[in-house]
């Protein structure tokens, strides 16, 4: 049997007619082919996080939160093209293999104690310096 994918407003919906109390609550998942564990398990989140809705900033905090998500992806995004970048020079020059090149870059960087994206920016410079 295929489960049901429920919307959020359909389970505050069915919660929240749970709550009230007008209808009996193994009636009530009867008719939403629902079991009552579920619905207990609906009723606890809201009850536990019902409260985020009335917090201050709640959409300011969400927007802030995920602008800071994506400047970290973009961030990371560059410093994997530059890893990517210092790959292919080293392919190039040294004749690697794709692995042999991320080996060779990852053995330098544990060896000065640096991180993988500065090993890969010092490899550019000097291609680019020598070029």
């Amino acid at each position: 049997m295929k489960r049901r994918k429920w919307t959020g407003t359909e389970k505050l919906q069915i919660v929240l007619e749970g709550l009230r109390g007008q209808v009996p609550l193994g009636e009530l998942c009867a008719r939403h082919q629902l079991s009552q564990s579920q619905y207990y398990q609906w009723r606890d989140q809201l009850l536990n996080h019902g409260s985020r809705v009335f917090d201050r900033g709640g959409a300011e905090q969400t927007e802030q939160r995920l602008r800071t998500e994506l400047a970290e992806a973009n961030l990371k995004l560059s410093e994997r093209k530059l890893v990517e970048r210092a790959k292919g020079i080293l392919m190039k020059a040294r004749g690697m293999d794709e692995e042999q090149a991320f080996q060779a870059l990852r053995r330098m960087a544990m060896d000065r104690g640096k991180r993988l994206v500065d090993i890969a920016r010092q490899v550019i410079d000097m291609a680019d310096l020598l070029a």
